[in-house]
């Protein structure tokens, strides 16, 4: 290899590191590119909030419409809260011993 050829090869790598350097700078350092960067990862996050909650409100308004059925209403009042109609008598039984 000739002397030319090892001058010109050192400098065209000079030249590579140099663009990395320069675009490093000009996007990391530069305070507006971290600002879009982290305002990019906040929107993405609350975009993933708002589909968490969208979700949420699709099930409550589900449950909200079974519960104007007053035969969900009222079996749910009877497994969840106790509750019994007026009169009646509830059994309890204790399951049988397994050992």
């Amino acid at each position: 290899m000739s002397y030319n050829a090892k001058k010109y090869k050192l400098n065209k790598s000079w030249k590579r590191w140099a663009w990395i350097i320069l675009f490093i700078a000009i996007f990391f350092v530069n305070r507006g590119f971290r600002l879009l960067t982290r305002n990019w990862l906040e929107l993405h996050k609350v975009n993933a909030q708002k589909a968490l909650l969208s979700k949420e409100i699709q099930d409550k308004t589900r449950e909200l419409k079974e519960l104007s059925d007053p035969s969900v209403l009222e079996l749910k009042a009877r497994k969840e809260l106790d509750f019994i109609k007026k009169g009646e008598i509830e059994y309890r039984f204790t399951p049988p011993n397994n050992s």
